[in-house]
């Protein structure tokens, strides 16, 4: 019956095909006798598919093969006759070997995704269906090969662009939040009950600013920026956001972190050295440091922004507002988690600071060693 099908309606219906490859199919009894019928037969079986089609004895010798296979091959259809298929594959004869040894016994079709060989060694990927086909003159082999070099590249391509934006995602978000996001969580919001804050501030950066061109100032900035962005990946905490030339960033976002007082100081003194080294000497920085509670999430819709909110950040922006250039100052809250660790810390008395009044702060001037330069 199907000698009477278009050939395009049989490349068109994958229902048909798995017929072909995995159901009994008889012939009239007359056309056993005319090689030439049984010619045709495998001629309208293979030309009538787009994949590469070969039909193969239960050995696995091809016996005829189609022009797509030449094509998708690179070799002639002369060439294929009398080749063992498993050739034409890399582990093949592993794969698709075992696979028409389980055809032979299970009577089923089988599909696998293989590696093509072309004439020239080349290598690219296939999907390869394999199935047993009974005639009266005994059992065949069909072999459909479809190549999935195009579709390998689509998706490695979006792969690629999927990972792109998971990266972007990470470099905006802590990963948990972005995990969060991508699950399409409406309202993301979280209360820490203990982490430490970090602002710094660039002391005359307004001033010099001021005689720099548009160029030379943003490729300043981006550089000082890049190193601190570095930093805060070193220090294992989160970078919250810029606002002109001052930086905030965050220990202690992920739950369990029982150093994050200690991680941003040392994060505080690296990135005094840091802004240094960058410009030279040029540019000194403020830094501020608080711990406590605080309220972080997601607002904003078309362009939303990961931020932080609470007395605990308030504080730490006052520290570095009211701080000293090239030290740290904190707050008791901080200081009370990193005085046994960092030793040249000294109390700082009477400074005022907006909303609190006057307080006790203390004050961590890196050594000489830490303010080495390379």
């Amino acid at each position: 019956m199907l000698l009477f099908i278009p050939p395009e309606s049989i490349e068109s219906s994958s229902d048909i095909k798995h017929y072909v490859s995995t159901h009994s199919v008889k012939t009239k009894k007359e056309s056993i006798k005319d090689e030439r019928i049984t010619d045709s037969r495998d001629a309208l079986m293979l030309e009538a598919c787009h994949d590469a089609a070969f039909i193969c004895n239960t050995n696995g010798v091809i016996k005829s093969a189609n022009n797509a296979a030449t094509t998708m091959f690179g070799h002639q259809t002369n060439e294929m006759i009398g080749m063992d298929i498993t050739s034409l594959y890399k582990r093949g004869d592993e794969l698709i070997r075992e696979a028409i040894t389980n055809i032979e016994t299970l009577k089923t079709g089988l599909c696998v995704s293989i590696e093509g060989i072309k004439k020239d060694r080349e290598e690219f990927p296939t999907r390869t269906s394999i199935g047993l086909t009974q005639f009266e003159e005994g059992s065949l082999i069909i072999v459909f090969s479809g190549d999935l070099t195009v579709e390998k590249k689509q998706k490695d391509l979006i792969a690629q662009e999927k990972k792109n934006n998971e990266n972007l995602l990470l470099s905006i978000l802590p990963s948990s939040v972005a995990a969060r996001l991508k699950r399409k969580e409406n309202e993301i919001s979280d209360s820490i009950d203990s982490c430490t804050c970090f602002f710094s501030d660039m002391v005359g950066f307004t001033a010099m600013s001021s005689n720099m061109s548009a160029p030379s100032l943003v490729k300043l900035l981006n550089s000082i920026v890049n190193e601190l962005d570095d930093l805060t990946f070193h220090h294992k905490i989160e970078k919250i956001k810029t606002i002109g030339d001052a930086y905030f960033c965050v220990g202690g976002l992920q739950s369990g972190d029982v150093k994050h007082a200690e991680r941003v100081v040392r994060f505080a003194l690296d990135a005094i050295k840091s802004v240094k080294s960058v410009t030279n000497g040029g540019i000194q920085i403020r830094v501020g440091v608080n711990t406590g509670s605080i309220v972080a999430g997601i607002i904003g819709k078309s362009k939303y922004c990961y931020d932080c909110w609470g007395d605990t950040v308030n504080l730490a922006s006052r520290m570095e507002s009211t701080g000293i250039p090239g030290k740290v100052q904190m707050t008791r809250s901080t200081y009370e988690r990193v005085y046994d660790v960092f030793k040249n810390i000294h109390e700082r008395l009477d400074v005022e600071v907006k909303g609190k009044g006057s307080m006790i702060t203390y004050i961590l001037e890196p050594t000489f060693e830490e303010l080495i330069v390379g």
